[in-house]
């Protein structure tokens, strides 16, 4: 079975669009559990940019509360810490508003913009316990719009590259995809936790395929970093027979998803909804759904960005 479904995602590309569209939908299905997550990041990848950040409920994430937009005036002029404080505040804000509608102290007559946007989303009698769950459910996300526009110009230096790989590989094409979530195909960039290269292996997984020491880092390489992506991907999905296990893993860990699988099944709806683990958080719950999202607004980037000048294979 593995087998089989590593040809036919290598054979993916060259199909015609019907029969690319129902295999990819059959590789890579959209959970029910994460429709909304998935519309969340598209929003952020194409609607939202980096001078802007999200308010947005981490359970229900169709409920956006506000964009904070630093673009204009002298929040220009603010550092991206001085960001962070000035859409955390905002945050607090509607938290303490929220906290005042449950327990029905909340005049909702007001003009306050900030009131009338949560009428909007919750309507005039909301649930008292679903409006307690609200206040402490929320987050906010930088937007990356202009960011992911970037990232699909340079993706034209490493596609051809990336796909011959894992073609080689047997791997879905679909898969090239994932630097977009990672790292916008900077092969440069690092992470606060220490995850390097345009994949964005910690040190811990990169040396299972790479050389990595004080002398030679091999994730900054785009092309060895891509080989040691297709061994790990073909690991994960091998171990785990389902690439939306495969594709968690790769961000969660393979140990973990195998227990999560032992628990669940492939019953990803299930999974996402009732696994509990110290490192299941928000950015591994949500990790499957971003590549969801950024495949499909690589794939149809013209509907989201108009034409693009991708830069071209040195």
């Amino acid at each position: 079975v593995v087998t089989r479904s590593f040809v036919l995602g290598a054979l993916l590309w060259a199909a015609p669009a019907l029969a690319q569209e129902g295999l990819q939908q059959q590789l890579f299905p959209v959970p029910e559990a994460i429709r909304n997550n998935v519309e969340f990041w598209k929003k952020i990848y194409t609607v939202y940019p980096t001078t802007s950040m999200v308010i947005h409920d981490m359970e229900d994430m169709s409920v956006i509360y506000e964009a904070v937009d630093f673009s204009k005036g002298s929040d220009v002029y603010l550092t991206y810490r001085q960001q962070v404080q000035k859409a955390n505040q905002v945050k607090d804000e509607y938290a303490t508003l929220i906290r005042s509608w449950a327990r029905g102290t909340l005049d909702t007559t007001t003009a306050n913009p900030r009131v009338q946007r949560l009428l909007e989303i919750y309507g005039s009698n909301p649930d008292p316990a679903r409006l307690t769950r609200a206040s402490e459910n929320m987050r906010t996300q930088l937007g990356i719009q202009d960011r992911f526009r970037q990232g699909l110009q340079r993706s034209g230096l490493y596609r051809d590259a990336i796909s011959l790989i894992f073609a080689q590989e047997g791997l879905p094409l679909e898969l090239i995809m994932l630097p977009h979530v990672e790292s916008s195909f900077n092969y440069k960039a690092y992470s606060k936790v220490g995850a390097a290269g345009m994949w964005q292996f910690m040190r811990s997984t990169g040396r299972l395929f790479m050389t990595i020491s004080y002398d030679v880092d091999e994730r900054l390489d785009p092309i060895r970093s891509t080989e040691a992506a297709a061994k790990l991907l073909k690991m994960n999905y091998a171990e785990l027979g389902s690439w939306p296990l495969a594709i968690t893993a790769y961000n969660h860990g393979l140990s973990s998803m195998k227990r999560a699988r032992s628990l669940y099944g492939h019953d990803f709806d299930k999974m996402y909804r009732e696994y509990r683990h110290r490192a299941f958080g928000f950015a591994s719950k949500n990790f499957y759904a971003q590549f969801l999202a950024a495949l499909e607004v690589a794939n149809n980037h013209i509907k989201y960005f108009g034409p693009l000048e991708f830069h071209q294979p040195e």
